[in-house]
Order: C-alpha cells, then sequence, then structure tokens
C-alpha cells in the first residue's frame, strides 16, 4: 500500500535490517524501454509470499517474494501511468487512469493476487476530456481498511466502495470539482487533501464532513511525489503551501503543533516508536518528537536533487536517493549501511538506455548536477526484506 498503511505513515510493523548482507534476488522490467522510463515512478507492495510491482507501461507483476520469479503479468489498457497497488488478502486493488483521443477515464480495479486475472472494475465518473494542470500533477491511491476501499477521484469526490463485490457505499463531494490524492484512513475518519487548497476530514461510516484545513494549493507544494495527509493516533499530519508541517487534533481540526525550517520546503513525513522523520530541500533528515515537533537529532545526506519518500520499521528509517538506498537508526539518526546500484546495472553499460541516459545526464550537468542519473523508489519492508525499485528498470531485493 502507498505509504505503508491506511495511516499513509510510511511504518511497517515488521522486522528491516539493521545490517545489510546483500541482494536477495533481482527483477528487471520489460527491455522495452518506454515502459519503464522513468522507472522511479514504479510501485511496489508485498505480502509474504507475494510482491507486486507496477511500472508506466501499465504492466502490473506478480512476483514470488522468495525468487522473483515471475508469476503473472496483467496489461492495463490504454494507461501509461504510475499505480500504487494494494494487496488485500487474495486480491490486489489500485487505480489507474485510461487514457484515450477522446476521453480520460478513472478506474478502481481488484486483481486475484494468485492468477492475475480481473475480478472487478469500479468506472470513477471522471469524464474529463482534456489535462487540466492540477489533474496532471495529481494522482490518487486506494486505501484498504475493513473490506472497504477508500479513493479520491478527479472529478473532486471521495468514495468508498465495498472491496468485495466492487459497489459504491458512500462518496462526498468537495466544494470544487478538483482532484484528489491518496486519502488516509483510521479507526473514525477519513483524510485527504483536495486541489481546491483544502484538507478534508470525514465520518468514516456516513461520509458526513467533520472539519476542513486551509493548506493551499497543492501545485507549489515542493514535492512530484503524491501529496498525502499522515494520521497517527489522535494526530492528523499535513503540510501546507507555506512549507510548514502542522499536527491537527483529528476530532476538531485544532493545531497542537507546527514545525518550520525557514521556509525549507519539507518532504512527506514518517512515524514510528514516538519519531516523526522529515526531510528538508537543505539536505538534512529531522527526527521529531511526535507529541511536541522537538528536534530529536538531525543527519545530514549529500545534496541529492531527488529522494524518494521515507519509510520506517521499528528500528531504521529508508530513504532512496540518486544512486544509493541509505539507512538510519531511527532512535539516534546514526547511518547504518547503504545500498549503491551494483556496477553491472548501471545505464552507461545498457545499450537501450545508452542514449536516453547520455541525454539526461547532459542535461543534469547543465543543471549544476554531477549525481546518478538512476534514483530509487520508496522502498517495501516486509519479513526482514526490503523491496526497492530503480530508475534502471530493476525490483531489488535486500536482506
Amino acid at each position: 500500500m502507498y505509504r505503508a498503511n491506511s495511516n499513509r505513515t510510511g511504518y511497517y510493523k515488521t522486522l528491516g535490517i539493521k545490517q545489510l548482507n546483500g541482494i536477495k534476488w533481482k527483477f528487471r522490467q520489460s527491455n522495452t524501454v518506454s515502459n519503464w522510463i522513468p522507472g522511479w515512478n514504479w510501485g511496489v507492495t508485498s505480502n509474504n509470499d507475494m510482491v507486486c510491482v507496477s511500472n508506466p507501461g501499465g504492466n502490473i507483476y506478480g512476483l514470488s517474494s522468495q525468487t522473483g520469479q515471475q508469476l503473472w503479468k496483467h496489461k492495463l489498457e490504454k494507461s501509461n501511468e504510475p499505480i500504487y497497488p494494494v494487496i488485500a488478502g487474495n486480491t490486489i486493488y489500485l487505480s489507474y487512469r485510461r487514457l484515450d483521443y477522446s476521453a480520460i477515464d478513472e478506474y478502481l480495479l481488484a486483481i486475484d493476487l494468485s492468477s492475475g486475472q480481473k475480478k472487478w472494475e469500479f468506472k470513477l465518473p471522471l469524464n474529463l476530456k482534456t489535462f487540466t494542470f492540477d489533474y496532471a500533477l495529481t494522482s490518487s491511491s486506494p486505501a484498504f481498511f475493513n473490506d472497504v476501499i477508500y479513493i479520491g477521484g478527479g472529478n473532486g469526490c471521495l468514495y468508498a466502495i465495498n472491496a468485495l463485490s466492487g459497489e459504491l457505499i458512500w462518496s462526498f463531494k468537495t466544494t470544487k470539482n478538483k482532484p484528489l490524492t491518496a486519502p488516509a484512513v483510521s479507526k473514525d475518519v477519513v483524510a485527504v487533501y483536495s486541489s481546491d487548497g483544502n484538507l478534508y476530514v470525514v465520518d468514516i461510516l456516513s461520509g458526513e464532513q467533520k472539519w476542513k484545513f486551509e493548506i493551499g494549493s497543492l501545485s507549489s507544494l515542493p514535492s512530484s511525489l503524491p501529496i498525502v495527509p499522515m494520521i497517527d493516533e489522535e494526530k492528523i499530519y499535513v503540510i501546507d503551501d507555506g512549507n510548514i508541517l502542522h499536527a491537527l487534533d483529528i476530532q476538531t481540526g485544532k493545531s497542537r503543533w507546527s514545525f518550520t525550517l525557514n521556509n525549507q520546503p519539507l518532504t512527506i513525513p514518517a512515524v514510528s516508536q514516538g519519531i516523526l522523520c522529515v526531510g528538508s530541500k537543505d539536505n538534512i533528515l529531522h527526527g521529531l518528537n511526535a507529541d511536541s515537533a522537538e528536534q530529536v537529532w538531525e543527519f545530514k545526506l549529500d545534496k541529492f536533487s531527488q529522494w524518494s519518500n521515507l519509510t520506517v520499521d521499528n528500528q531504521s528509517l529508508y530513504i532512496g536517493t540518486q544512486g544509493s538506498l541509505q539507512a538510519l537508526d531511527l532512535s539516534t539518526g546514526e547511518h547504518l549501511w547503504q545500498f549503491d546500484i551494483p556496477m553491472q546495472d548501471r545505464w552507461f553499460l545498457d545499450s537501450q538506455m545508452l542514449l536516453y541516459g547520455l541525454l539526461n545526464q547532459m542535461i543534469n550537468i547543465t543543471a549544476g548536477s554531477t549525481k546518478d542519473l538512476e534514483t530509487f523508489t520508496e522502498p517495501v519492508i516486509n519479513n526482514k526484506t526490503i523491496y526497492v525499485g530503480c530508475s534502471n528498470g530493476y525490483l531489488y531485493a535486500l536482506n
């Protein structure tokens, strides 16, 4: 699930890797270059037996978590957008956009985990004729909670859908026909960002609005990654367009505390064991007390122009950057280990990637960056294994 769980905390309730041994297996997407550029957009989810990955070419792969062997492949019709699937029981749920010359449609799809075959499909009533700026910048990923799927639509509606039958339970209409991002879900409420500049919080059973909070324009927020709210216990964490991180009371929407770093753009946070982790544009990772926002530790990264979202387990923090995946101790911020792209997997040794790589490396150098072209995605953690995709077209399983 995108951001690890329905709360969108980035927290995996599992043991991660304090000491890296190496690559357990690796899987490469299709050799068709158009199917995996930019590869850093692909989504990953897993359970104990299966790893499901998607790429911008519209392919969904079912892989063995033990060997990386491809068990099945599901091709989405007329879709080339990044997808973040969700595994719940024996079903994969995902949302995608079907792009046609005459219209753009949105769908929620349920796929059998064992076979890769479609179970049901729900069409979100969008009927958009052309891409708008807000729509191009905003995407949603489903959240699964108590046999219900929650998904934000491009038409400004939040939907609750029966996960077994694909039937609509309720829908909530925001104030404008602006696209919504991925919702965060707790036992009482559903929270979702809208491109109209507001965070909406609705009752999970009725879909009625409880309160809203102004965050400003999503398009001015500092990340090209899907923006989401985060729910942890009795707080909802949001970042506004003034680069301020707010902890809001889940029942009232009133601020408990706020955090800013001289207007430095901030990453989507992750939280575990009372430590809230957030990155800033000056390439510093911060560990904060989740109740007070007091700084516990900070760690200075090399200067990277691209980061993945942060993920955490009970002991460690993980972040994908250009050329490497890095792990820090959650309690102290101490650097634990770093995984670098194997030399044989680099773009300049791949004939299909060579021209693309040269052109992009020239653009990077012109822009003043000499960092690696390849970038790691948001890591996924399960049963002492980390699954992480890279823009070189590989998915790595690390242990």
